[in-house]
């Protein structure tokens, strides 16, 4: 039977890591996969922005609270991580920084002419549908 751990549930990342440098964790942790080489070079498909500091940190962090609570639901997940990130200290998190700013550096060499260009929403003319034809 497994017992549930004493201390406090939300230990990840940033200073409560003893073992290896934060460098070590993030050379370890780090994933190519976001800058992984398109399919096909001429194919226009969508290129993905690159990873910001928290999406690195949150990216193993999740893994390791996922398997801690298997029951938690994911959206609960995501409040939680983002409640721990706020609390991390700013020397906590400059690792991450760190490799979100070299992520971004290969992106820009990957990706010379990229801008983010978010989609504008569709908007839907619920207002028509409720008026009544005459």
């Amino acid at each position: 039977m497994m017992t549930a751990k004493t201390s406090s549930p939300y230990t990840l990342g940033g200073a409560e890591s003893t073992t290896g440098t934060s460098d070590d964790f993030i050379r370890s942790t780090a994933v190519s996969s976001s800058l992984s080489p398109e399919k096909d070079p001429d194919d226009n498909s969508h290129v993905k922005r690159p990873m910001n500091a928290f999406m690195v940190w949150a990216q193993s962090a999740r893994r390791k609270l996922a398997d801690q609570y298997p029951d938690l639901h994911n959206a609960e997940l995501s409040k939680t991580l983002g409640k721990l990130w706020r609390m991390l200290s700013e020397s906590d998190k400059r690792p991450y920084i760190k490799e979100s700013e070299r992520l971004r550096m290969i992106h820009k060499k990957q990706h010379p002419e990229y801008k983010y260009r978010p989609k504008k929403e569709k908007s839907t003319d619920c207002d028509s549908a409720l008026i009544p034809l005459l």
